[in-house]
């Protein structure tokens, strides 16, 4: 048994591929995370970098290897896809074409999810989009344009603006729902809005705190009321504590420890 399933039993936490900064190369810091974290938690969500990244991702022989270290450690893993694929509010058709390609190198790793952001992005910072009325149809284009491509467990992350408003297009597709609740605190709304529009749709959550307008923080700067709101939701539903260093990730646990302790 992993520690953090000992430390948390009946939860399956996991957390990101970027928590030790070793490795000179990409390649090296995925593989030094993997076997560092290995023996402590059971998910890991592969963080893959932008679109000019994806070239490893195409080649069968590091797919294999990651595939040997899953099996070997008794890994799950969770593939974050890249931030700048442009899919909406308009799609990039040679973008469509880099997504099909990308989820069927990976394949062999039977993610639990592939995580995908929804929103026009270079990667580092969002452009501002507020949905309306018009791109309902627009969306469910789009659900039917992904499921063409094959089944794959899409799983859209909410960011920067409210994905509740196309749960209804979302509910018709085969594909589920990210729930990152720190997103969605930036955007200061109750987490139960969420919860009561997708449901069973919800199949991945992202936990991390939020500082001012800051994410990605350690869940110990969050109050602890409003903490235990979420997590009595998420069950055994995968979480990805999702931080990137050593002592946030700790402290993260050990709050939720508490917690579970205290309930």
């Amino acid at each position: 048994m992993k520690t953090v399933e000992r430390l948390l039993p009946g939860r399956r936490m996991g957390t990101t591929s970027y928590i030790f900064p070793v490795g000179e190369t990409a390649r090296e810091s995925y593989e030094r995370n993997i076997e560092l974290l290995a023996p402590h938690i059971r998910i890991i969500q592969l963080l893959l970098l932008g679109r000019d990244y994806l070239e490893i991702w195409q080649e069968e022989a590091w797919v294999s290897s990651l595939d040997r270290m899953r099996q070997e450690y008794g890994l799950d893993f969770v593939v974050h896809l890249p931030l700048d694929f442009h899919l909406w509010p308009e799609m990039n058709e040679r973008h469509v074409s880099e997504l099909e390609k990308l989820l069927g190198c990976l394949q062999s790793l039977q993610p639990l999810g592939y995580v995908l952001h929804l929103e026009k992005s270079d990667g580092r910072k969002a452009e501002k989009y507020t949905p309306c009325l018009r791109d309902k149809e627009a969306f469910g284009r789009l659900m039917k344009k992904l499921a063409s491509l094959g089944e794959y467990p899409l799983l859209f992350e909410n960011t920067h603006y409210d994905l509740t408003f196309f749960a209804e297009e979302i509910a018709s597709s085969p594909f589920g729902v990210c729930f990152d609740v720190g997103h969605w605190w930036l955007l200061g709304k109750d987490e139960r809005i969420f919860v009561e529009s997708f449901g069973k749709k919800i199949r991945l959550f992202h936990l991390h705190g939020v500082k001012g307008e800051k994410d990605h923080q350690s869940l110990a700067v969050m109050d602890e009321t409003r903490l235990q709101g979420v997590f009595s939701l998420v069950g055994a539903t995968p979480a990805i504590i999702e931080v990137f260093s050593l002592a946030d990730l700790v402290s993260s646990l050990l709050i939720l420890k508490s917690m579970e302790e205290e309930a």
